[in-house]
């Protein structure tokens, strides 16, 4: 298994590169606009911000690499009062909230010639996914504790896609009143799904939620958080996933 990893911000990967940039046979080079990190099990992707920025990269990355998963990471925000800061998502499916092509299309979100408003991530990955982080989610609920005095969760979720940081309290609730069952809204997720999707490879998204559903908790504290403390844990799941294509290979399967 060879695992794609897509993320716009240096800073939400950091300690991700640094575990790629030890293993052997690793290698750094442009493809287009994008920074690809190359290893034979893992291959992370800086894509830059943005629907468009995420789509170009994770196009060049599997026209380039054979990739057999394809995974969003990074920060997200929550559009429902059951999230909150230091949660963490896995994306069971993926929508563009700032796509409308209505009176053309039916509803928001819905691209012509398409069966579902929603990209459907990989069930199996998912609960790989899941199960992986669920084994260091207490060690993760101190960290959080520690912050901000709350106990995180881990939750599946639709996430919601657009080209617009979204964070004031009116904003999440137009996207909630087109999309009710999306948890959290972020920046890249959609578009990595759709391409994902183009090319028949699983995908899914493992995010941290960066602040409320009321916009209350956005700040500098809980962003740096997120992006440090955020970085170290998505780096240990990849590792595992890492780990445990290894193991399979190593085991025939």
């Amino acid at each position: 298994m060879t695992l794609g990893v897509v993320v716009a911000m240096n800073e939400e990967a950091q300690d991700l590169r640094r575990v790629i940039e030890d293993l052997p046979g690793t290698e750094s080079f442009m493809c287009g606009v994008s920074e690809l990190m190359v290893n034979d099990q893992v291959v992370v992707c800086k894509s830059g911000i943005g629907k468009i920025n995420a789509a170009s990269a994770v196009t060049a990355m599997l026209a380039r690499v054979k990739i057999n998963a394809v995974l969003s990471i990074g920060m997200a925000g929550s559009l429902l009062p059951c999230f909150g800061v230091g949660d963490i998502v896995v994306a069971s499916g993926a929508v563009e909230h700032d796509l409308d092509l209505r009176p053309i299309a039916r509803v928001p979100g819905e691209m012509l010639g398409s069966s579902s408003v929603c990209h459907q991530s990989d069930k199996d990955f998912v609960r790989l996914l899941k199960g992986i982080v669920e084994r260091d989610m207490e060690t993760w609920r101190s960290v959080v504790r520690d912050e901000f005095n709350r106990d995180a969760t881990l939750s599946e979720t639709v996430v919601a896609s657009g080209d617009s940081l979204v964070t004031s309290k009116e904003n999440k609730s137009k996207i909630s009143r087109h999309f009710p069952y999306a948890g959290v809204v972020d920046m890249e997720t959609a578009a990595v799904a759709r391409v994902a999707m183009q090319y028949k490879v699983p995908w899914s998204a493992l995010r941290i939620v960066s602040d409320t559903a009321d916009s209350k908790e956005v700040g500098a504290k809980v962003l740096e958080f997120c992006r440090w403390q955020g970085s170290k844990m998505i780096a240990d799941t990849v590792v595992q996933l890492v780990g445990l294509s290894a193991k399979s290979r190593s085991d025939g399967r």
